[in-house]
């Protein structure tokens, strides 16, 4: 793919057409992954120009070059410039607004799962700029006809089912900051940026300066590709930049950064797509960096995909964790950031516990006594041969001819080894305002099913960009385990129905006679990738009627197996007919957690009796 000299000078019209001046010697062009000028951006760049200092928001940019989070820097530059310069362009060229929202109709359109960047800096920041884009259309049309006058608002936040409630709380935080930036000169609008970077990467510190030695005449040769925040893979490795190379927009090429040994037509022959690793590669890293270390190997991986991953769910991928990290990963400093957090929400969930910790230990010795007594009343009997009990008289004659003692029958309770549960908690970000409630009642009821003798496995699940994460806090035989549920955390979306096929698929491997499959849900599936409508060709989100259809199909299926499913319901009354819908009777909304014994253990034991 080369950038054609017609676009070269298309770059420069569309820059020169926004900043009304055709003196400019424009420095940096922006295009499209087919090398194309892009409309918006490159008319974003001229209209820049004109409202504010050239040169200083170059040389701001530039100090980039000598960072660690170079890739972030950048991105988010381009994503602050584009709020901020819109704002003011906005009410002297009607136009401006109609170009910005068919730019992002067009790109949210475009963007697909099948786009995976290698470095997770250049991901996340798409990401961000795909909610940028997703609040500019859900704008107003006179709102966005117009400079907001009220400086400072944060846009609302959108539903549980939008890209901005797909991404992580820190960048949600992040983008929020960055749109808020309502700057009337360039020093304002470098000050208020410099802020944010510096509160969330520390930019303008000594831990992110790259060592002088990597610098060649005060410019920078080599660079580390980052692959999250604070540093890529090897902080200290370098590799070499160009003048064009991949934005959370597209393409940027950097003028000023050809030296005198380039060819004037050095960027003729960019490889457009050079900055891209194979499907799921990039993303799959980025989500280990995220997650944590894999479960599985990668043919296990595959192999359960092509099992799992079928009809409602074809396209889709699978990614098992126990949330853990190797020390080679924690010394990417975004994996650290990562297991920094999940570590704070694990501190965040096991302080609430104790703050309740009396009022919880009363509901787990409750549940534990009616558990118990349910397991005796009604699971199977055993009956064996003994020498005490009831006498059988079938049995008499080897007493009398054999000198046989075990002519009697004795009668006990069901092994509980018969019975295994499985604790299914829905981790997306619906999930995160219920954070700390979910992971205590997932701590509870696997503790009470603990003392009971019960096998129990706890799980979590989200969806993110394609991939369905499922992370096991423990498992059948880790009985001194249960601590570990406190490190459940939200992220990212949640496709119900393949979740609970992943664990019918796992308890159909289960020796048991009977299982138990319990899941704590809102009870609202949600994921990007589509699902067929039948034999038609038409795609339908994975969203309300669809996803809800999906789920109720997989529960049945379940069930159709032997194995029992129940929910703990989380979410508000909107919900209910999905949760009616799903689980039928079978499940229980605790609205006061003294009602939690009583509800679950009447539940659980209704699901015994059944079996």
């Amino acid at each position: 793919m080369e950038i054609a000299e017609f676009e070269e000078k298309r770059a420069d019209n569309l820059i020169w057409n926004a900043a009304g001046d055709y003196s400019l010697a424009p420095d940096f062009h922006a295009y499209d992954d087919e090398g194309r000028a892009q409309l918006y951006w490159n008319s974003l760049i001229g209209a820049a120009c004109r409202h504010y200092e050239w040169d200083k928001l170059r040389a701001f940019y530039e100090t980039f070059r000598k960072t660690r989070n170079r890739e972030w820097y950048e991105n988010l530059f381009w994503i602050a410039l584009e709020c901020s310069v819109f704002e003011l362009e906005a009410a002297d060229r009607p136009v401006f607004p109609w170009l910005r929202r068919e730019y992002a109709g067009e790109e949210l359109v475009k963007l697909s799962r099948d786009e995976v960047y290698e470095e997770a800096a250049l991901y996340r920041t798409r990401e961000l700029l795909r909610a940028h884009m997703e609040h500019v259309l859900a704008e107003d049309a006179a709102q966005t006809g117009r400079a907001r006058q009220d400086a400072g608002k944060a846009p609302k936040e959108p539903s549980s089912g939008s890209i901005f409630s797909r991404i992580s709380p820190r960048d949600r935080e992040l983008l929020l900051q960055i749109e808020s930036i309502h700057a009337q000169t360039t020093d304002e609008w470098i000050a208020e940026l410099s802020r944010i970077l510096t509160e969330y990467f520390g930019y303008g510190t000594e831990a992110d300066a790259l060592p002088e030695e990597k610098h060649i005449g005060g410019f920078l040769s080599k660079l580390p590709f980052l692959s999250g925040l604070g540093g890529g893979k090897n902080a200290q490795s370098e590799q070499e930049t160009e003048p064009v190379r991949a934005l959370a927009f597209g393409w940027g090429e950097h003028l000023y950064e050809y030296t005198p040994e380039d060819p004037a037509a050095y960027h003729k022959s960019v490889n457009f797509m050079g900055g891209r690793r194979p499907k799921g590669m990039g993303l799959q890293d980025y989500i280990a960096h995220h997650f944590g270390t894999p479960l599985y190997t990668a043919a296990e991986v595959r192999s359960m995909e092509q099992e799992y991953c079928t009809q409602n769910h074809k396209g889709c991928h699978l990614y098992f964790t126990r949330g853990d990290y190797t020390k080679e990963m924690l010394r990417d400093t975004f994996a650290g950031t990562s297991r920094n957090e999940a570590l704070r929400q694990r501190r965040q969930n096991a302080e609430d516990y104790e703050k309740h910790a009396d009022r919880y230990q009363v509901q787990i010795a409750q549940l534990t006594d009616r558990l118990r007594n349910s397991i005796l009343m009604h699971l199977e009997e055993e009956r064996f041969v003994s020498r005490t009990g009831v006498l059988a008289g079938n049995r008499m004659w080897r007493g009398l001819l054999l000198s046989d003692d075990r002519v009697f029958i004795r009668t006990v309770p069901g092994d509980t080894g018969n019975l295994t549960v499985d604790l299914l908690l829905d981790a997306s970000t619906s999930q995160e305002s219920r954070r700390k409630t979910v992971s205590a009642q997932g701590y509870m009821i696997a503790e009470s099913l603990t003392r009971c003798g019960i096998p129990v496995r706890v799980l979590s699940f989200c969806s993110m960009s394609g991939y369905t994460i499922m992370t096991r806090y423990r498992d059948y035989g880790e009985i001194h385990d249960n601590d570990r549920i406190f490190r459940y955390s939200t992220a990212g979306a949640n496709r119900d129905g393949l979740a609970i096929r992943l664990c019918r698929g796992l308890l159909e491997k289960n020796s048991a006679e009977h299982r138990l499959l319990i899941a704590v849900s809102d009870c609202k599936p949600y994921d990007m990738i589509k699902i067929q409508a039948g034999r038609s060709m038409h795609l339908l989100d994975y969203d309300e009627e669809a996803a809800v259809s999906d789920v109720a199909a997989q529960v049945h299926a379940c069930r159709m197996e032997n194995i029992a499913v129940m929910c703990v319901f989380t979410g508000e009354d909107s919900e209910l007919p999905a949760a009616r819908r799903i689980y039928g009777r079978s499940f229980v909304r605790i609205r006061d957690m003294g009602q939690f014994a009583d509800a679950v253990s009447a539940l659980i034991t209704a699901q015994i009796e059944s079996m």
